[in-house]
């Protein structure tokens, strides 16, 4: 039977572009945590998505920053479950290019 370790090595392997987004998703998680929580302010401060930022300010960043904030705890481990349940299928299937090309598309759509 393979060790913990050995499991996380082989799931790398096959769907390098979900962990990686899984483990992007927790990093600004544990920032927000730890620089704030989750108020508006901090999220914003963070790079929360706000429309007039994007167009008067030209903060463009915050559409790619919005795809990975959580606005609570129960908010990061649903998205995060998701992820990985799905994204592991998804990736499997459409291959690691055209997964990553579909994540960031469709974020980025939804911020715009």
């Amino acid at each position: 039977m393979p060790t913990f370790m050995e499991r996380i090595k082989s799931y790398i392997r096959m769907c390098p572009v979900t962990f990686y987004l899984i483990l992007i998703n927790a990093a600004l998680f544990f920032v927000a945590v730890f620089t704030g929580g989750f108020t508006i302010s901090n999220l914003i401060r963070l790079g929360g998505l706000v429309p007039a930022y994007v167009i008067v300010q030209h903060e463009y960043y915050r559409i790619l920053l919005s795809m990975f904030l959580h606005g609570s705890t129960i908010h990061f481990l649903m998205n995060m479950v998701a992820l990985y349940y799905l994204g592991t299928v998804m990736e499997r299937t459409m291959g690691h290019i055209r997964y990553l090309a579909m994540y960031f598309i469709t974020g980025i759509g939804a911020g715009v």
